[in-house]
């Protein structure tokens, strides 16, 4: 039997998950047959607890998928995060879903990840005593750290932005392969996501993608067909740019 607990803040949150809970956020995961989460005895409510909104130019981890997606500040500054947050799932589960989950699930469909490695951006996370920062691929290739939560999210590059996805049907389905890229200084600095053998997102040369070592092979799509996709998303991001 699962015990659910909402913590008063943060530090107590911390306390718990350190005891062997387990954090739950937006909660569309405990929806969710493919990927369902294992609670254990204690699930820790982290709603009220994470910050959200743009704030010192951090996005707080609460901040949901639609919020993160119509944020003027973010469309101004980074519009390829914005563009990737409101390509995902469907308008009901982006009302619901947080940033810091979404990370946190570490999915390798994720949209989200290209885009934000597009910007520099690092992860903020939290756990008992202690915070840190890691950039967002080192971040998701690294093992899944026990009694930790990802607090927020820090771009340290902005200017425009774009995101392109190719899946096997339209609408809310996991993408196959993502490129995004931010234009900086002139230069376009692209990434590419939902193709490597984590969820981490890999930075490269436009004219010419990813290693096949570097890509992923699975039911939905060989290491050949996806740094072939990777090719056209890529000059569909450079033209858009």
């Amino acid at each position: 039997m699962t015990v659910w607990y909402r913590p008063a803040g943060l530090h107590e949150a911390l306390e718990l998950l350190a005891a062997g809970g387990t954090a739950v956020g937006g909660g569309v995961a405990l929806l969710s047959p493919a990927l369902p989460p294992v609670l254990g005895e204690l699930a820790v409510d982290v709603s009220g607890v994470l910050p959200s909104g743009l704030r010192d130019g951090q996005i707080g981890a609460g901040t949901t998928l639609a919020e993160l997606a119509a944020d003027a500040a973010v469309l101004r500054a980074w519009p390829g995060i914005a563009a990737a947050a409101a390509a995902m799932a469907t308008p009901q589960v982006r009302r619901a879903a947080t940033v810091g989950g979404t990370l946190g699930a570490r999915l390798p469909g994720s949209d989200l990840p290209a885009s934000l490695l597009a910007y520099d951006t690092v992860v903020v996370t939290a756990a008992a005593g202690a915070t840190e920062e890691l950039p967002v691929a080192d971040y998701l290739a690294a093992p899944v750290p026990a009694a930790q939560l990802v607090v927020g999210l820090r771009p340290r590059l902005a200017g425009p932005g774009a995101h392109r996805r190719f899946a096997l049907r339209e609408g809310p389905s996991p993408a196959i392969a993502v490129a995004a890229g931010a234009r900086i200084d002139g230069v376009v600095r692209l990434a590419a996501g939902a193709v490597g053998h984590s969820a981490a997102p890999l930075l490269f040369d436009g004219d010419e993608p990813p290693d096949l070592s570097l890509l992923r092979a699975d039911a939905r799509g060989s290491a050949a067909y996806r740094r072939a996709l990777l090719a056209v998303l890529a000059a569909e991001v450079r033209s858009a740019l």
